[in-house]
């Protein structure tokens, strides 16, 4: 499911794993994965609109395994946005699945989008608009 996926966005994936400790990974989750991992388009457009990781009160997670990445599982709404991200790398001309495309994939659908991550961005206040924009902007240049 991973295959084409950068190196960085698999370790979104890792992180999002240790967030959902053991249960399946749900689009939150990636959110949280994306804030954690610190690296990236993502987390830094995250960073940029005050999403972080007091913002979104995310508890001490244990530190998670690289190799656990292939074995988790993923929630229908986790899948989605996946897929989601796929499309949105394509759509850019891109190969591989990067951070940005796993944000753009979040908040593909937003605001009237009931995902757990979209809901979680609105709790924020965060401009679901502003963050496409900001990273379409930078995906292309």
């Amino acid at each position: 499911m991973l295959e084409r996926f950068t190196q960085p966005a698999r370790v979104v994936i890792v992180h999002a794993a240790a967030c959902a400790r053991g249960e399946a990974i749900d689009s939150h989750h990636v959110l949280c994965g994306l804030v954690l991992e610190r690296e990236g388009l993502g987390a830094e457009v995250l960073r940029i609109f005050g999403v972080t990781r007091d913002a979104l009160e995310i508890a001490p997670v244990p530190r998670p395994s690289a190799g656990n990445a292939e074995k988790v599982t993923f929630s229908h709404e986790a899948r989605s946005a996946l897929e989601q991200a796929r499309r949105e790398a394509k759509d850019l001309g891109d190969k591989k699945v990067d951070t940005g495309h796993l944000l753009l994939a979040l908040t593909h659908g937003a605001p009237s989008s009931e995902t757990r991550a979209a809901l979680e961005l609105a709790r924020l206040g965060v401009s679901i608009e502003g963050i496409r924009l900001e990273l379409v902007t930078r995906l292309v240049t």
